[in-house]
């Protein structure tokens, strides 16, 4: 009999520049996805047993890719995420 067992990858996602918690952003891990808490704060549930690609999207903030290697049934914190404000020119648009 094969059991499942569930893990989960954490974090707070914080603006690089001034610290502060970034809400509400997209939070992927190969297909399994969150968002961010009012405070920043995200989880996902996933299996134990491999490695996951994370991957962070934000139509403000440049995306940021991590790969999370979930080899036990605990939680897996990656502590504060920063995120970068994407700069846009208009000019070359």
């Amino acid at each position: 009999m094969v059991v499942n067992c569930l893990a989960r990858i954490s974090g707070r996602l914080i603006n690089t520049d001034t610290k502060t918690p970034v809400p509400f952003v997209l939070v992927q891990a190969d297909g399994l996805s969150g968002s961010s808490d009012a405070g920043g704060r995200f989880y996902i549930d996933v299996q134990a047993g491999r490695i996951y690609m994370l991957m962070v999207r934000s139509p403000l903030y440049g995306p940021v890719t991590t790969s999370v290697n979930v080899s036990e049934d605990r939680e897996y914190n990656l502590g504060d995420i920063q995120l970068k404000l994407a700069i846009f020119s208009y000019r070359n648009i």
